[in-house]
């Protein structure tokens, strides 16, 4: 997993800017539950 291409990263930015891109981009009538302590994910519901 060593290799680059030529043009250079396919993410230019940060892991939080990535989050918030994602976050803004959820649904409102989706709902994400939290990640747990001990690892587990539950499925974001939907409302409703």
């Amino acid at each position: 997993m060593s290799q680059q291409s030529s043009e250079g990263p396919l993410l230019d930015i940060t892991v939080e800017e990535l989050a918030d891109r994602l976050t803004d981009g959820i649904p409102e009538n989706l709902q994400l539950v939290d990640v747990r302590e001990d690892r587990e994910v539950e499925i974001a519901s939907i409302k409703g």
